[in-house]
């Protein structure tokens, strides 16, 4: 085998190993939670959460018990919209929430999951922090740069996108505007992921009478708002 075709064999099986990994890793980590997904106009949003933890206090939830017990249940929340440019056929992350630090793959495997092309940018307006780290980690596997929407540098329109600059920098702290402005895509485990959260969701409403999950649905819509103040990520 020539030396660069080796290299370049070695290089993808150690990434596909890598990405089987973290496939593994998610899907462990996805034990004893479920996931429910909804849109909302345009945007589609998933919820993560402890299906045990609102089985055993159903009853309280369902008498108007505090919402401190609701609160309990949710781990996590993740909201993608559709990005106004083409921005490489992106969906964009408007907002994420995750309660226990280490599990936000989970809810990005989510938006992957929901994107209906497999694509994800970060939002194009603000990035945290704490979601920036994780951009990083992404742009050195399969990241794709954008071209800038408001003067493009090349004559394919598709990656124009609205980037963040050196004013985003220095009023949200960015840290790395190369990963921001990128798209990712999916790496092949995230269905399964949404799969198994999904199922999980679905067994767990099976438990309960329909007046029952009707108030749970319309409960984990209701307080999207109130988490995302909470648990911004």
């Amino acid at each position: 085998m020539h030396p660069l075709t080796e290299s370049i064999y070695r290089r993808l099986l150690r990434e596909a190993t890598e990405q089987q990994r973290r496939g593994e890793k998610r899907l462990a980590q996805a034990e004893g939670l479920a996931a429910y997904s909804f849109r909302n106009n345009n945007n589609l949003i998933a919820v993560l959460y402890d299906p045990k933890y609102l089985i055993d206090n159903i009853d309280n939830i369902l008498n108007g018990g505090n919402v401190y017990v609701l609160h309990r249940v949710m781990q996590g929340i993740i909201e993608i919209s559709k990005t106004r440019d083409p921005c490489n056929g992106a969906w964009e992350i408007e907002r994420s929430a995750i309660k226990n630090k280490g599990e936000g793959g989970l809810i990005y495997g989510l938006a992957f999951a929901m994107s209906p092309t497999g694509i994800l940018t970060p939002s194009r307006g603000s990035v945290s922090q704490r979601a920036q780290q994780g951009w990083i980690q992404q742009k050195g596997r399969n990241g794709k740069p954008f071209d800038h929407a408001g003067m493009p540098q090349n004559q394919d329109p598709s990656d124009d996108c609205r980037l963040h600059n050196d004013y985003d920098l220095c009023k949200g702290g960015h840290i790395d505007l190369d990963s921001l402005n990128r798209s990712y895509e999916e790496e092949g485990w995230e269905s399964a992921l949404f799969s198994k959260l999904e199922e999980a969701h679905e067994s767990t409403f099976d438990q309960l009478d329909s007046p029952a999950a009707t108030t749970i649905t319309n409960l984990f819509q209701q307080y999207v708002e109130g988490f995302f103040v909470k648990h911004l990520y």
